[in-house]
């Protein structure tokens, strides 16, 4: 949990790290060091495997919403 606000992250050159996977995919395509790193190809596939892996997590149902949604009923 962060306890500093905007202004104060600002303040003292601080940013958040990425919330989630999707967050830090779209962070990496907008990197010019880390494509030009990794190359085209490879940050090309990476990406394309990160954002796959991404929509199957979004598509999975978790035990704990089961346990908090399903079985409430």
């Amino acid at each position: 949990m962060n306890d500093l606000d905007a202004a104060e992250l600002e303040r003292n050159g601080m940013e958040l790290l990425p919330g989630d996977l999707l967050e830090a995919v779209l962070e990496m395509e907008k990197d010019p060091f880390v494509l030009e790193t990794l190359g085209e190809h490879v940050s090309r596939e990476y990406i394309h495997a990160k954002k796959a892996e991404w929509e199957k997590f979004c598509r999975t149902v978790t035990d704990w919403e089961k346990r908090e949604y399903l079985y409430r009923i």
